[in-house]
């Protein structure tokens, strides 16, 4: 079942993906049309850089001291800084988007291995949780940035696609915050409270890992520290009334 479920998903993934670079071939054969779309392209990547450098110089706020869901948007980001390339607008898009899709599929496999050797029901559950939410996530903006594309490449707003995409995606959305809430519910349970720290787990591929493995290793750590300030907090309240 679980495996059926798993092989269904990535379907998906994949349907996302190879989406996105077809659309992406034929906005090459619209290109006097789409001279504004490129535009905005290179204007998302230089917004995304600064995000990014933004992001580095602020990781040690509490959302960065959680155990990290990764933010879908960072992926494509990266993708764009590294591979779109303005003298070759449409194909560079198409090689980011799939980029992207791998490197969704290479955090997806990091942290099933992990799945696979935690020992503690909280921290498998925690796990589990974030793999959902971040596949609920990357099927949301992937469905969202299918119908603007769907709209750029038509010349209007509210096409069959688009319209279709864009519920897809609200679908997505809904269940990616439904999932957060329970996410955070989780984290700052006692039982959470009481966790070890999981063990680095080599790949059975080559692949590289991905950049997040210490934020994986050092949340509990971090959880352990923050619940304990909220019940110090709690504490020094109830003295002084």
């Amino acid at each position: 079942m679980l495996e059926d479920r798993e092989q269904g998903l990535r379907a998906q993934f994949k349907d996302q993906a190879d989406r996105l670079v077809q659309q992406a071939e034929i906005m090459e054969r619209q290109q006097a049309r789409l001279d504004g779309y490129k535009a905005e392209l290179v204007w998302q990547a230089e917004k995304d850089r600064r995000q990014a450098e933004r992001k580095n110089a602020a990781r040690d706020t509490a959302r960065t001291r959680e155990f990290k869901i990764r933010d879908s948007h960072s992926r494509y980001g990266q993708a764009l800084r590294q591979h779109y390339d303005i003298r070759d607008p449409y194909r560079s898009l198409a090689r980011a988007f799939m980029v992207e899709y791998g490197a969704f599929l290479r955090d997806r496999e990091y942290i099933g291995r992990h799945i696979a050797q935690a020992e503690d029901p909280a921290t498998r559950r925690a796990l589990k949780l974030r793999r959902r939410i971040e596949a609920a996530e990357y099927l949301e903006i992937t469905s969202n940035r299918i119908a603007e594309q769907s709209e750029i490449i038509v010349g209007r707003r509210n096409t069959d696609e688009a319209v279709k995409q864009r519920k897809r995606a609200a679908t997505f959305r809904e269940e990616a915050q439904g999932l957060r809430e329970q996410y955070r519910e989780l984290q700052m349970s006692h039982v959470l409270y009481r966790t070890e720290p999981l063990k680095p787990v080599a790949p059975k591929t080559s692949e590289p890992e991905p950049k997040e493995k210490l934020v994986l290793t050092n949340w509990i750590q971090a959880s352990r520290d923050s619940l304990l300030s909220e019940r110090r907090y709690r504490i020094r309240q109830k003295q002084v009334c």
